[in-house]
């Protein structure tokens, strides 16, 4: 996927939980997982699964902004740090403007033509956000995945504590 690796988010998150304590602003995780992935997998073989993560990590990449981080979270999970959001309209804009960008990808492979859709779990959080936080945002962010899923998939569930 060319993407950083689970190690490297976690370290970014760090910085980024250290980032908004010091200037009492909210720190954001968006965790999305593919729809169905399994299904590509099983009906096309692995080879096209490899194709859909590549071309959902490629979205994605050109989906962020400079200061958001995107990374590989394990499976077909994907993870989004994103600085500065101030308002729950905002962490809401952001995990759909990341969800509508990947319905968006049309994937070309073994001459199939196909289209997927991910589930998103995000949260901001302001009053939380101390040294040990990250595991707990990481945590309701895949309630809030989870919560996707269960209502549809191919949907945004988000949370803001201050």
């Amino acid at each position: 996927t060319k993407l950083f690796i689970h190690r490297y988010f976690q370290g970014r998150l760090e910085e980024e939980m250290v980032r908004a304590r010091r200037y009492h602003t909210a720190c954001s995780l968006i965790l999305l997982d593919i729809d169905h992935f399994k299904k590509f997998n099983d009906t096309y073989g692995h080879r096209v699964g490899d194709t859909v993560l590549s071309a959902v990590g490629a979205a994605l990449s050109n989906a962020t902004r400079a200061n958001e981080t995107i990374a590989r979270y394990g499976g077909e999970e994907f993870v989004l740090v994103i600085p500065i959001v101030d308002s729950p309209d905002a962490l809401h804009a952001a995990a759909e403007r990341i969800r509508q960008t990947i319905e968006a990808v049309r994937i070309e492979a073994d001459g199939l033509a196909l289209n997927v859709t991910v589930s998103v779990g995000a949260i901001a959080a302001t009053s939380v956000l101390s040294p040990q936080a990250g595991p707990t945002l990481v945590e309701a962010a895949d309630r809030l995945l989870y919560q996707a899923k269960d209502g549809g998939r191919n949907t945004v569930r988000t949370d803001f504590v201050g």
